[in-house]
């Protein structure tokens, strides 16, 4: 195990944070005996496409972000989670990526929808000999500098089978920055809002708007797309927050409780 500290400066919500992180990183591989979920990162590859450059550095970021994202705004609601970090991690602290090689060209279409994912999820776990502790699988499709980005994004999951997200990888130069609004900047063009809204739906969070009455903290994470926000209440709100029932929703699932009790109960609102 290993013990990684650094500084996150956090723009959230308009307000801006400090984090003192220390990363104690969960193992490249948690033990058998581990019996609780973690969070992989998994990168799909058709057959004939090669990893694009920088994937686990933009990963990483991306992992740091959401976990900052999740703990801060469940913080804010009062709920705040016992564990603030469930990326599974190098020892280095820079996200594991789990390489998933599909059997099919990129031309065969397979990849360009979803419905694959309980087939990648099988491979990950059989070539890495993971426990099937119902973890949280983020599946990201990378379709090559020459195809069609993926665009079918999707999300599900809960407490009692765990959970996956699918999303397009986007091989584009920037930087996922902790201090840049989620739906700002680069971070609207890498589509990260959609990116982390299917991560919600693995948790099992269902839709949530943002209150467009009221809109004191900006679009919602279980909330509309960038777009659609945008045409109700302009362009300029680029902020993105997780709602309270949100947080109460995901509170006790066993990614932040640390705990297997009361895994076989379904929370409602």
């Amino acid at each position: 195990m290993s013990h990684l500290a650094r500084i996150a400066i956090v723009r959230l919500g308009g307000c801006t944070v400090a984090w003192l992180l220390i990363v104690v990183g969960v193992s490249a591989q948690p033990s058998a005996a581990d019996a609780l979920p973690h969070a992989y990162m998994v990168l799909l590859l058709p057959a004939d496409v090669a990893a694009p450059p920088g994937v686990e550095r933009r990963l990483t970021q991306i992992a740091d972000y959401t976990e900052l994202f999740f703990h801060h705004w469940m913080a804010q609601w009062a709920y705040p989670p016992a564990n603030k970090q469930w990326f599974v991690r190098e020892s280095s602290g820079a996200v594991r990526v789990i390489t998933v090689r599909g059997d099919r060209p990129v031309a065969s279409g397979y990849y360009d929808k979803s419905g694959f994912q309980g087939a990648v999820v099988d491979q990950a776990v059989r070539e890495n000999q993971i426990p099937r502790n119902r973890h949280l699988w983020w599946i990201w499709v990378y379709l090559g500098e020459n195809h069609k980005p993926f665009l079918d994004f999707r999300g599900g999951g809960n407490v009692q089978r765990g959970g996956d997200a699918t999303a397009g990888y986007l091989a584009l130069p920037g930087d996922v920055r902790s201090d840049v609004e989620m739906a700002a900047g680069f971070h609207r063009t890498l589509l990260l809002k959609g990116d982390m809204h299917e991560f919600g739906h693995a948790f099992g969070l269902p839709h949530i708007g943002p209150q467009i009455k009221k809109p004191t903290l900006g679009n919602s994470l279980m909330g509309p797309v960038n777009d659609a926000f945008a045409s109700k209440m302009g362009p300029a709100d680029q902020r993105v927050y997780l709602d309270p029932a949100s947080a109460a929703w995901i509170w006790k699932h066993p990614i932040f409780t640390r705990e297997s009790a009361d895994r076989e109960h379904i929370p409602t609102v």
